[in-house]
């Protein structure tokens, strides 16, 4: 198997995660990984002074937009650069570096499109909310596109340069990950899902989508005229 990634290209959204993204570049760089792109959705804290003291790349967003926005920008850079192949990563050091290796090599083997790092299989017995929770926005998920996708709401995502070209959101909010589900869809792209490690610790449960954010992740989801 292919260990070289010089063809993939790592997008971190981040916004105020000074006390974690240097370390999740760090081991990003330490595997391997040498393209790596941060973009500072407007932080108030030293997140961009963190990542500059690194070889990540920093895009900075002057003002906070959402994780949507800044998931977009590093889909449009991975365009603009040509890389065969995009992943994104969360910033607050929730996915194990053994996984990010494995929907790498995963992703070079084109056997498929896009693929999703699921946490479901290990979800429940850790935190039920957020497994119940993801399940809920599976569903809605599939209500909008008609085809049933395990975990949608994951972060750890990657994309072949045909996906690249396909899935291209424009929300600015949560709801883009139904959103890139549904591009994916109706795009024909060939999707698969691995499993990976559901690594909760109390700060990232502070972070990242609330289940009470759910009905209004929808409404938006419905509201918006790419779905309709």
């Amino acid at each position: 198997m292919n260990s070289g990634f010089s063809d993939v290209l790592i997008i971190i959204p981040a916004f105020n995660e000074e006390t974690k993204v240097s370390d999740v570049i760090s081991d990003l760089l330490n595997s391997g990984f040498k393209n790596i792109v941060v973009i500072d959705d407007g932080s108030r804290d030293k997140t961009c002074e963190k990542v500059q003291k690194t070889k990540a790349k920093l895009l900075k967003h002057p003002i906070n937009i959402g994780v949507g926005g800044a998931t977009s920008t590093g889909l449009e850079y991975a365009r603009q650069k040509d890389f065969q192949y995009a992943i994104t990563v969360d910033s607050d050091g929730q996915h194990d570096i053994k996984d990010i290796k494995k929907i790498a090599n995963e992703i070079k083997k084109d056997e498929c499109d896009f693929i999703i790092g699921s946490r479901l299989k290990n979800m429940k017995n850790i935190n039920g909310i957020r497994f119940y929770g993801n399940h809920f926005m599976d569903f809605a998920t599939a209500i909008l596109c008609g085809k049933y996708t395990e975990d949608t709401q994951s972060g750890l995502r990657a994309f072949n340069k045909n996906a690249l070209s396909k899935i291209q959101p424009v929300s600015s909010g949560y709801e883009v990950s139904s959103e890139i589900i549904v591009q994916a869809i109706r795009g024909n792209l060939k999707i698969s899902t691995i499993p990976i490690a559901a690594i909760y610790t109390e700060y990232s449960l502070k972070k990242g989508q609330k289940i009470s954010n759910a009905i209004r992740v929808i409404r938006n989801l419905a509201l918006n005229q790419r779905f309709n």
